[in-house]
């Protein structure tokens, strides 16, 4: 009946009431998780021109600092002067998410990290007190380092598990690297002596190679700390197949400039060997597409062992510094 009918409807009403009363006025029933923002980033990329990842960041290279000259204190007695290389630079990384592929974002980046080092020696009197890595005795010695890496990662990435309180991606993919270092050592002998086979001038140039490609694995998670505010990690593990050529020469020369030694030494090796990458950031929402991010990045090769430039051969490289970066995606 017609007063059946508005009896139910009022009752409805006052039920609508209560619960609306209850979410908006109810700070209890407004807690918990529901009160941050969900830490999926959403934003998809809208053409071509869509989603880029932007960042640029301070490295510290480790594991290129072996000694590169020895002190004469005595007749047989040599020290270590801590005439070291100690690189430093600056990374740059650019990605792009190209397209989607049913449950998997695509993304290709580059990487490239560039960093050099200098080192000087002088030692005064006669004969000379300064020891190369060759054996060559000198009185001034300078040293240059200039190092190169290039990365190309083709990433296929997949949300794997997300709620408001944090979002775990699945991260798999391929990379094709490129490192180079150069190193070259110059030495000068004021006043030659005969028992050095008259040595005036001594050069070292050294030249390091590697060329790989391989798969990698890994995750990125995240979680917010307020609605604008999230804190991230991303980790990866690479197995990186490779090819590695070093090439040393050595060009010494006498008071009158003549050649007396002229020495090629050239290694080559094939190896595979695993890379870890680490990074964690705070992410500020800017606005809804764009992000800003602060935070710090580690990556170590557990390199194999080649032909160095110095009294002993490198192996392991590390980079880690500070890292800037920016997300923009409409």
């Amino acid at each position: 009946s017609p007063k059946r009918a508005a009896g139910r409807m009022g009752c409805h009403l006052r039920a609508s009431a209560r619960k609306a009363g209850k979410y908006r006025g109810n700070r209890r029933a407004n807690s918990g998780k529901e009160r941050l923002a969900s830490a999926n980033l959403g934003g998809r990329a809208k053409g071509f021109l869509g989603n880029f990842y932007y960042a640029i960041g301070l490295d510290r290279v480790h594991g290129l600092n072996q000694s590169n000259l020895l002190a004469q204190t005595a007749p047989g007695n040599f020290i270590d002067i801590d005439a070291r290389f100690r690189a430093g630079g600056e990374s740059f990384i650019f990605s792009k998410r190209f397209f989607q592929l049913e449950n998997y974002d695509v993304h290709l980046g580059l990487s490239y990290r560039m960093s050099n080092a200098n080192i000087s020696a002088t030692a005064l009197g006669s004969p000379a007190r300064l020891t190369m890595p060759g054996g060559e005795q000198v009185n001034t010695f300078t040293g240059t380092q200039d190092n190169n890496l290039y990365n190309l990662d083709l990433t296929f990435s997949r949300l794997w598990k997300a709620n408001s309180r944090f979002s775990i991606n699945a991260l798999g993919g391929i990379r094709l690297s490129d490192l180079a270092i150069k190193v070259r050592h110059d030495g000068t002998n004021a006043n030659p002596a005969s028992a050095n086979n008259n040595l005036a001038s001594a050069i070292r140039d050294y030249h390091f190679r590697n060329t790989g490609a391989g798969a990698f694995l890994g995750f990125q998670a995240q979680t917010p700390i307020t609605r604008s505010v999230h804190f991230s990690i991303a980790a990866k593990q690479f197995l990186l197949p490779s090819r590695g050529t070093a090439r040393l020469s050595r060009l010494n020369r006498n008071g009158v400039g003549q050649i007396i030694l002229n020495e090629n030494i050239n290694d080559k090796k094939s190896s595979t060997f695993p890379i870890t990458e680490v990074a964690a950031e705070i992410n500020f929402f800017w606005d809804h597409s764009t992000r800003l991010n602060l935070g710090y990045a580690y990556s170590h090769w557990n390199f194999y062992e080649i032909q160095g430039f110095a009294r002993s051969n490198f192996q392991d490289l590390s980079f880690s510094g500070p890292r800037f970066s920016l997300n923009y995606h409409f």
